[in-house]
């Protein structure tokens, strides 16, 4: 009897010696990995791990770079995991520049000096609301980043999401260590029409400046031109200078309507344009006088019913373009940087394109609808034309198929002027006319309405995305576009059949029963044995 009970009491010693022991070694292994950081980004886009062209920006710092972060401690508390965040993201520059980026924190709120120069390098102090159930507060503080270089610097004034900080932080250090900074010219004389907050988004990155074609040549002289929504037609002397600017390796970003619409009757006639589409025409891309319907993949809209009650309905003419869930299509061009990380564009009331065939190796198409689209040609369609959503024509069958709406034309490109005579009127030297090019850059998207800003606010910021997407692979770096467009965030939901959709829906209604039901059997299998495993154990002991 003694020595059982001898056994047992071993027994019963090395079972609480085990219940021990697993605690003790945790807390051993958290002592001796807490110098080591592991992290494994499993986000879609790896939103949390800095990209390549952050990589090379850092690797090519000539001198070493401040990031001074101005956060005061007491913060409210849903901008404690913001302040976490923020600085994670700038301790992973200070890892990655090896030596060449500090960091500083500093809290503005606490210290006289750290206020005086937060408002010397732009960091305000702002106000904070807080609320609850029980109450609402207002307090103030800093929640900013300054980068310096040298004797320049850049601020983000106020940081109050992390999703665009890497993009941010990339762009301030390129702005502070770059030689030029990129210019854009932007037509006005026709029309053209560029939201001032849209135009002042632009101004963060690139020197925006309004230039003149009526003498033959771009005045003043840019790096690129982007025309927005233009309403009259381009005189053969402006065509000729936008075509000799492309020649001598200028860049082209065209956003232009086919129609003209009237948003407050919502009727739709031709653009008399001109000029400009004929002269994208002879690169090969014909923008046309029509609207295109998808009733695949549609923006969903407000319309009042017959008894005046609001309803969200898909409206054909705004057609989202996305990558397709299988290869059916093209959607979102996948293996082009400009296009290959968004994931959706809405398009209000866009034309189609046209590729010429003998010009489609120069030609890469960025965008284009889904297979149940159809495109209206006003010209025979009559005009105006009714674009409220009864007058539509109907897309729920297989329609006309998928409608080009965003194409890039690069590489060797013609004149549109080769072998015609030139237009009178111009002031550029003969002799230095160029007739083709073996470095064009050419976007073209047959809507010049989708970066409006009621469109980027409410429905589609990432329309604003594609526009700096092209600027950025046309003008600077391409590889910056993959940190741009990681901060896209929506992502619709892919179509699908009717019998999915159902199992989808049955699925969703006893799946969750079923799985707690199976798991609840194995786990009351598991304790019995380990139950009975115990007994026979205890007893033999």
């Amino acid at each position: 009897m003694g020595v059982n009970s001898t056994k047992k009491t071993i027994y019963h010693f090395h079972s609480l010696a085990r219940v021990l022991i697993v605690p003790a070694v945790l807390v051993a292994c958290n002592i001796l990995v807490a110098p080591f950081v592991l992290r494994w980004d499993l986000t879609a886009s790896r939103q949390y791990t800095l990209g390549e062209a952050t990589r090379r920006v850092l690797r090519e710092l000539q001198n070493p770079i401040t990031i001074e972060v101005f956060f005061s401690q007491d913060i409210p508390q849903e901008l404690i995991g913001i302040r976490q965040d923020t600085l994670d993201v700038v301790g992973e520059y200070q890892r990655l520049g090896k030596g060449k980026v500090l960091v500083e924190q500093l809290d503005p709120q606490n210290d006289s000096a750290a206020a005086a120069e937060a408002e010397s390098l732009g960091i305000p102090k702002v106000d904070f609301n807080t609320s609850n159930v029980q109450k609402i507060e207002i307090s103030s503080g800093y929640a900013g980043i300054a980068v310096r270089y040298l004797e320049k610097s850049e601020p983000l004034p106020v940081i109050s999401a992390t999703t665009n900080l890497e993009y941010d932080l990339t762009l301030a250090i390129r702005r502070l260590t770059r030689e030029k900074v990129p210019q854009i010219g932007l037509p006005t004389s026709h029309g053209e029409q560029l939201d001032p907050q849209v135009r002042q988004e632009l101004e963060k990155e690139y020197g925006l400046t309004d230039v003149t074609l009526d003498q033959g040549q771009v005045v003043p002289a840019v790096d690129g031109i982007l025309i927005v929504a233009p309403t009259a037609p381009y005189t053969a002397t402006e065509q000729f200078a936008l075509d000799q600017f492309i020649m001598n390796g200028g860049k082209l970003i065209a956003l232009i309507d086919g129609t003209t619409v009237d948003d407050q009757q919502l009727t739709a006639q031709v653009n008399q344009l001109g000029g400009l589409t004929d002269l994208l025409a002879a690169y090969g891309v014909t923008v046309n006088p029509d609207v295109v319907a998808d009733g695949l993949s549609a923006e969903y809209l407000p319309f009042q019913t017959g008894n005046g009650r609001g309803v969200w309905i898909p409206y054909t003419v705004w057609p989202k373009i996305i990558h397709p869930p299988r290869a059916a299509w093209i959607g979102l061009n996948p293996d082009h940087p400009i296009t290959a990380k968004l994931n959706s564009l809405t398009l209000p009331w866009p034309s189609s394109l046209t590729i010429r065939p003998d010009a489609a190796d120069q030609i890469t198409v960025l965008g284009e609808s889904s297979p149940q689209s159809t495109a209206t040609n006003l010209t025979t369609a009559g005009q105006p034309f009714a674009l409220y959503p009864q007058a539509l024509p109907k897309t729920d069958g297989a329609g006309s198929g998928q409608q080009v709406v965003a194409a890039l034309i690069h590489g060797k490109l013609s004149s549109a002027f080769a072998g015609k005579p030139l237009p009178e009127g111009f002031s550029a030297d003969k002799d230095k006319v160029k007739m083709e090019t073996d470095n064009a850059g050419v976007m073209v998207v047959g809507s010049g309405r989708f970066i409006g800003l009621n469109i980027l606010q409410r429905f589609s910021p990432e329309n604003f995305t594609l526009v700096g997407n092209g600027l950025d692979a046309l003008l600077q770096d391409a590889s910056l576009i993959a940190i741009r467009s990681r901060t896209s965030v929506d992502r619709p939901l892919k179509s699908v059949s009717n019998q999915e959709a159902a199992a989808i829906r049955y699925g969703n209604i006893f799946g969750g029963s079923v799985l707690v039901i199976a798991a609840g059997l194995v786990a009351i299998g598991i304790r019995k044995r380990s139950t009975a495993r115990a007994i026979r154990r205890y007893r033999s002991a």
